[in-house]
Parts: structure tokens; C-alpha cells; sequence
């Protein structure tokens, strides 16, 4: 919900990605509808997800990760992104899972595009209760940089929910 200045309320049924980073070649040759890093119905490319050279973004988030001790080596990488398609990009939000051996999500990147360009990374040590960051970026025209964010992010079975909430 957005209360200020209007109210409204914010829900988007969305298609998106959510891969394993370490098994995207395997990923791409599997169908003829999905490549990395070249045209298709469905694209993944390393400079929509990481910052140059455009290595797979595999690596950006375990330097990420690993600098604030939050990744071990049986760690795995997944990525809940949207894809281009047909070669248009649209990409507000990344969100990175750090996920144990024994299946817990151990910690959280949520990095936020905007539309002039700029991206800011929120990395979270997960638990169950809702994350909060201070705001430190410029996402909306709309809104000063100010106030926080709550982060409720659920991934249960083949269900995943997250929730943002901005409070000023």
C-alpha cells in the first residue's frame, strides 16, 4: 500500500526467473527459448545482474556475500530475476538467495534498480522476522531519500512471496 500522497495499493502478478546461478549453462540447453547473454524469447544477461566486467553474476554475489560472512562454500547461489524478453529489459528489483547445504535461506540480496540507472544493494542476514534497512537510495521520483524498509521475503515449497514495505 502506498498511502502518501493517494492511497493505493501495489500488487503485481509477475513473471519472473528464479535459477540456481552455478547451473545456468545447463539452464540454456535445455530449451531453445532461453540463452545467456544473446537474443531469444526469454534472455539472461550478466550486465542486466552485475557490475563490469559482466561476469556471471555468481561471483558478484559471493564477494557480496562473503564480505559480510555471510556465504561458506556448499553455499548455492539463486537468482529470482526478470528476464528480458524479446530483448526488452524491465528490471526493478534482483533478489539473490544464499540457501544452506540442508536447504535454509541463510541471507538475502535485494538490489534495487531505478529508472535512471543507479543500483543499490540491501544485503540481509535472513531470519523469520521481517528485515529493515534504512533507505539510501533514489527509486521513486515520488519520494526523498528517506525513512526504511521492511523486507518479508517467504520461500516455501515452490512458493516464494516477497514483500516490501517503505515507511517514512
Amino acid at each position: 500500500y502506498r498511502f502518501y500522497p493517494k492511497i493505493r495499493k501495489f500488487k503485481y502478478r509477475v513473471f519472473s526467473l528464479f535459477m540456481n546461478l552455478e547451473d545456468l549453462e545447463n539452464l540454456e540447453k535445455k530449451t531453445r527459448l532461453f540463452s545467456i547473454n544473446k537474443f531469444n524469447l526469454f534472455s539472461f544477461f550478466y550486465k542486466d545482474h552485475s557490475e563490469e566486467p559482466y561476469d556471471n553474476p555468481l561471483y558478484w554475489a559471493k564477494k557480496i556475500l562473503d564480505s559480510k560472512n555471510l556465504y561458506k562454500k556448499k553455499d548455492r547461489i539463486f537468482i529470482l530475476c526478470y528476464p528480458r524478453i524479446l530483448g526488452y529489459v524491465f528490471n526493478p528489483l534482483t533478489t539473490y538467495f544464499c540457501i544452506t547445504p540442508n536447504n535454509k535461506i541463510k541471507a538475502i540480496i535485494y538490489e534495487v534498480h531505478n529508472t535512471f540507472g543507479d543500483r543499490h544493494s540491501y544485503v540481509t542476514k535472513y531470519s523469520h522476522l521481517n528485515e529493515k534497512a534504512d533507505k539510501v537510495f533514489h527509486v521513486s521520483p515520488f519520494f526523498n531519500i528517506e525513512g526504511e524498509y521492511e523486507f518479508d521475503t517467504i520461500l516455501k515449497n515452490k512458493s516464494l512471496k516477497i514483500v516490501i514495505n517503505y515507511y517514512k
